[in-house]
């Protein structure tokens, strides 16, 4: 790749030209650019620098270009880390719209740590905590302002008005919070259903004579037989034809069916434990049918 072409994405990245960027990188289609081996210094890919700029348009078209999410810098950071590092910097409620909510959005990249143990969603928590600090104290400030004239005769008035009002922010903020944790959660487990359907699409429905082991087979989830079965009631918790779902459950994980499918190609030495979980799994199946579950 003509080092060219990389010095200008990065000079494009850093000097917010998204036109020109976007022209480029649509010139240049299909000879085999490949934005996350572009890498600066501190082995940070151009999204890595676009987050870090709070260049959300920029990041917008490197991420339909290809670029990852996943990519880490010398620090281990992904670019959400680094996004979350500007919006602690600017405290703009516009960048939580524009920038860091697309971004998290995208499946368990949030519980990501980087070498000092810290993933996007603490960071983001600090981010909104500070957001709510900085509007409670621009509130006191301006209403301090306004009302220092009479300052004695209302003082206990406004005490009122303020720890009102505080808590009422403090409400806000935490409904907030919630929201924003489900719809992450929700994300991220929509995620782990698709590519749980296509595990089981892939070992179950296609015909191969490789040996399977324990960590071969398309499990929910990994853990226990128990947590597995848990994982499946979170896939199926929003499905309008719930029972059809869980009769297909029934069917992939019956025991008979599955040493059908997979019997001859399982490993011998994890064959035990892998019917073991089968049938605890197809139990639990079973039990959550009959009590309408």
């Amino acid at each position: 790749m003509p080092k060219s072409i990389q010095e200008k994405v990065f000079r494009y990245v850093r000097e917010g030209r998204q036109k020109r960027l976007r022209s480029l990188l649509k010139k240049d289609k299909g000879k085999g650019i490949f934005l996350d081996e572009f890498l600066d210094k501190r082995k940070r890919t151009p999204l890595h620098v676009a987050c870090y700029l709070g260049e959300d348009a920029i990041a917008r078209v490197l991420l339909k270009s290809g670029a990852s999410l996943w990519a880490l810098d010398e620090d281990s950071n992904t670019p959400v880390h680094l996004a979350l590092i500007y919006g602690l910097q600017v405290l703009d409620r516009g960048v939580l719209n524009s920038l860091i909510l697309p971004l998290m959005r995208n499946g368990d990249i949030v519980d990501t740590a980087n070498c000092h143990g810290e993933t996007p969603t603490e960071s983001y928590d600090e981010w909104a905590e500070r957001i709510l600090r900085e509007k409670t104290a621009k509130y006191f400030a301006n209403r301090a302002k306004t009302e220092d004239k009479n300052r004695q005769s209302d003082f206990q008035e406004r005490e009122k008005i303020a720890r009102e009002r505080t808590r009422q922010l403090e409400q806000e903020h935490q409904e907030y919070i919630r929201k924003n944790s489900e719809k992450m959660s929700q994300a991220r487990i929509a995620c782990l259903k698709v590519e749980y359907e296509r595990k089981c699409e892939a070992i179950f429905n296609q015909k191969s004579n490789n040996k399977l082991c324990f960590t071969d087979i398309p499990w929910p989830c990994e853990g226990t037989a128990s947590e597995m079965l848990k994982m499946l009631t979170k896939f199926l918790y929003n499905e309008q034809d719930r029972k059809r779902r869980l009769r297909e459950q029934q069917v992939r994980w019956h025991p008979d069916r599955f040493l059908q499918r997979c019997g001859e190609r399982l490993d011998e030495r994890d064959r035990d434990k892998v019917v073991e979980y089968v049938v605890e799994i197809s139990q639990g199946i079973n039990a959550m049918i009959e009590s309408g579950k």
